[in-house]
């Protein structure tokens, strides 16, 4: 049986088929760009995450690196005598993420034969008034933003929202009283 002997009948059967069959090959090969075009897009947005990781661990080796130069590491830890003349203590607010907190120092005001100097003590450590020796690592210009401060002892992650400057000779790592 030829195409010339098809009645009626069976061209609107075979051009009905026909164009379903155009349509079921127009719904997949759709289907499977799709699925190509999401893939691709997905592999568009890990590219973007890895680099967008990587600027952020950069970010933060940079940031480490400035936060050591605050800190006087050639010299490394020092000792000083002196007479521990006020203790103040101080709470401040900082942020981790989403996560709010605040961060306990004190403010040790000290004074030796010489001079007056001020040193930042973690926590709220009792401390007594009087002789002592202190051990402390030294800040460069013997001053230290409150930001740099908490992402020095908190971790890099955290931050302080102002601007503000705390003057001290250092920050304290140990206390002792036996001269």
């Amino acid at each position: 049986m030829g195409i010339r002997d098809w009645n009626g009948g069976d061209w609107i059967l075979n051009g009905f088929l026909t164009i379903v069959g155009g349509l079921v090959v127009f719904v997949i090969g759709g289907t499977i760009y799709n699925g190509c075009q999401r893939r691709a897009e997905q592999e568009q947005e890990e590219i973007q995450k890895k680099d967008d990781d990587k600027k952020e661990e950069q970010r933060l080796v940079e940031e480490k690196k400035e936060l050591e130069t605050l800190v006087d590491n050639k010299v490394g830890t020092q000792s000083m005598t002196v007479t521990i003349q006020d203790i103040q203590n101080r709470t401040i607010p900082y942020q981790c993420g989403e996560e709010k907190y605040e961060f306990p120092i004190l403010l040790i005001g000290t004074t030796d034969n010489t001079e007056s100097y001020v040193f930042i003590k973690k926590g709220f450590d009792f401390i007594k008034k009087g002789s002592a020796n202190i051990k402390y690592k030294e800040l460069k210009d013997e001053k230290i933003s409150v930001d740099h401060l908490i992402k020095l002892l908190k971790g890099q992650e955290c931050s302080y929202d102002n601007n503000d400057v705390i003057n001290a000779k250092g920050i304290v790592e140990k206390i002792s009283y036996d001269l």
